[in-house]
């Protein structure tokens, strides 16, 4: 897919970038939720072809949307966080993409959930 193809080359972009020392990470507040179900729609076709289940378990994540944090803040608000969403999509795709390659039959999960350090 289309979608699968500008994340490939956003991979070779990113490992020049980082070769030569100008890579920076685009950090903002995003709905963890939905990057999953991204990913997840994005390696729906490959593992429907190979006949696997793709699936995600948010555990203690509130799937539905509460207030966004305040510009500048890292604390985590319901299923909102601060990263690159960019990246860490690449990553939670290139993940899937492996265990499909390696998973002859049965299921593919992602189990989200929210660590609070105490």
């Amino acid at each position: 897919s289309a979608s699968l193809m500008s994340l490939l080359v956003a991979d070779f972009l990113d490992h020049a970038q980082i070769r030569q020392g100008t890579f920076q990470a685009n950090c903002s507040h995003f709905n963890v939720v939905e990057t999953i179900e991204q990913a997840m729609a994005i390696q729906k076709r490959k593992a429907e072809s190979l006949n696997i289940k793709l699936s995600a378990d948010f555990g203690n994540i509130s799937p539905s949307p509460q207030r966004l944090p305040e510009p500048g803040s890292r604390q985590l608000h319901g299923p909102f966080v601060y990263t690159d969403r960019q990246r860490l999509l690449q990553v939670l795709i290139n993940l899937q993409s492996n265990a499909l390659k390696f998973t002859q039959r049965g299921s593919v999960s992602i189990h989200a959930r929210i660590i609070t350090e105490e």
